[in-house]
């Protein structure tokens, strides 16, 4: 990490986790800075402050999972040829909706059968346009997923008494001549 520059600690939204929040560079010949979240760690026993520099991807903050997800329809009806614009949402446990605009986040548009519909997402991320083709019934799958260290999105899950779950909804679309 080179040209850090100044931050802020801030507290996971339960209180129990603590993280130092600053700018900085991956390497010295990056021009663009990017934004580092570090874990640290207080010993109250030595009142030291240690920090956990990895910039390898971490798990979120305690307190802000489950994240839940809900689209403005769970059926959309439609004639073949004709469009219907569909709106979805994704939140935090505490109810803070998270900012889909912003590149780190996106929702992943599935469509099960793409002779009957399609998706296409538009470029502000909550929203999109379902297409009907051909009658019959097929189900679109919106899934939350967030930007790795790496570049690559993966799908977000929620870890809970039935396993890994994602973070998803699905919405059925029926066309009809």
């Amino acid at each position: 990490m080179y040209s850090t520059g100044h931050g802020s600690f801030a507290v996971s939204p339960d209180g129990r986790q603590l993280y130092y929040v600053h700018h900085g560079r991956p390497s010295p010949t990056e021009p663009q800075r990017r934004l580092y979240t570090e874990r640290a760690f207080l010993d109250p026993g030595t009142l030291g402050l240690s920090i956990d520099q990895a910039t390898s991807d971490r798990p979120i903050p305690s307190g802000v999972a489950p994240y839940s997800m809900g689209a403005s329809s769970r059926r959309v009806y439609l004639r073949s040829g004709s469009s219907k614009r569909l709106a979805w949402r994704v939140w935090s446990a505490d109810g803070a909706a998270l900012a889909l605009g912003n590149p780190l986040n996106r929702v992943r548009a599935t469509v099960a059968n793409s002779a009957v519909a399609s998706m296409a997402p538009d470029a502000g991320g909550s929203s999109g346009t379902v297409t009907a083709h051909a009658p019959g019934r097929t189900t679109v799958t919106l899934t939350y997923q967030r930007e790795h260290a790496s570049g690559a999105y993966v799908d977000v899950f929620n870890l809970g008494r039935y396993g890994r779950q994602p973070v998803s909804v699905r919405v059925n679309v029926v066309v009809t001549r």
